[in-house]
């Protein structure tokens, strides 16, 4: 029989397969692959390298999306918007967000869930790509983390009370197989301008840590234990520093430790994120969970104190000085 076999972003190539016993065998251009069909999933190999599988893919047919079926129609209705995916299993996309920023760029909130329970102490905001593609009146959407090189497949269903039904494919870092969920991508309301003016009024003024527990590894970083961890965040109306500093003490040395990162900020308009300019010409995003005028948890990635591990990211308890 005959095929069309395509990717995000890429081209679409006619190709044959044809069924050898249990065996699909699949020729595109001068590719040449072997596949087995198990359970919903399309387990493909390299000819010469059976059984091994390289990749995995997940077969579903393609269902015309109504109402919008276009990139245009629904990069339209993405762009500079604020989504969440909502489902009832225990996903991973469950704690993911997504801020479509224009055409391309997305910046993914990340609070994820684990065996049904929220970490709220692995908080990040990474930047990504996204893009939109159509085949046959179906509507894709691909999303990939440029900071945990995650990516995230959605297949558009069917509009819901202003959500989109979609089937969700899930592929990590490793080349474990994709998982599949139906999630619904819901528009969040974003924050009014009077509501971000007050989140910037509360975030003014110096902060310090409670209980802060930078990473340490005394097998690598030559010292046997560390002592004094503290933190301090201190915002003015533009500019921002954050100062971290510890005793890294050996069996016949003891280093007293200060790193400093300054800046200018702005408040994201999620009012879920911090994007810090540093004077040194490179940026990053603080993750807020929850601010009042007292106290917040953040969470920001930083240079190692013992430079053994050249950043580290991990949510930090704050009250205001």
């Amino acid at each position: 029989g005959s095929l069309v076999l395509g990717g995000i972003g890429g081209e679409f190539k006619n190709g044959n397969y044809k069924l050898v016993v249990e065996i699909i065998i699949i020729e595109v251009d001068i590719m040449s692959l072997a596949g087995i069909l198990k359970s919903g999933q399309l387990l493909i190999f390299d000819r010469d390298q059976v059984p091994k599988p390289y990749s995995f893919l997940i077969l579903e047919k393609l269902e015309s999306t109504p109402d919008l079926n276009s990139k245009a129609a629904y990069r339209a209705i993405l762009s500079n918007e604020y989504w969440r995916l909502i489902s009832d299993s225990l996903s991973i996309s469950t704690g993911l967000t997504y801020h479509f920023i224009d055409t391309n760029q997305v910046l993914i909130n990340n609070n994820r869930i684990y065996n049904g329970i929220v970490d709220n102490w692995n908080l990040s905001v990474n930047p990504g790509k996204y893009r939109l593609e159509t085949y046959q009146n179906q509507v894709f959407l691909y999303v990939i983390d440029e900071i945990r090189l995650e990516q995230y497949f959605y297949s558009v269903k069917r509009k819901i009370d202003g959500a989109y039904l979609v089937d969700s494919f899930e592929q990590g870092w490793y080349r474990e197989p994709p998982t599949k969920h139906r999630v619904l991508l819901k528009k969040e309301v974003l924050p009014s301008k009077r509501d971000i003016k007050k989140l910037e009024k509360s975030l003014l003024g110096k902060w310090h840590s409670i209980g802060t527990a930078f990473p340490f590894y005394p097998e690598l970083s030559g010292y046997d234990s560390i002592h004094s961890e503290y933190l301090t965040l201190d915002f003015s109306k533009s500019t921002f520093l954050i100062e971290y500093g510890a005793n890294l003490i050996g069996k016949d040395t003891s280093l007293y430790k200060v790193n400093r990162l300054n800046g200018e900020w702005e408040l994201g308009r999620t009012g879920k994120y911090v994007f810090l300019e540093t004077d040194e010409g490179y940026h990053r995003y603080m993750t807020i969970k929850n601010v009042t005028d007292s106290s917040a948890i953040v969470s920001v990635s930083l240079w190692a104190i013992d430079e053994v591990f050249i950043e580290w990211q991990r949510s930090i308890e704050l009250i205001k000085n």
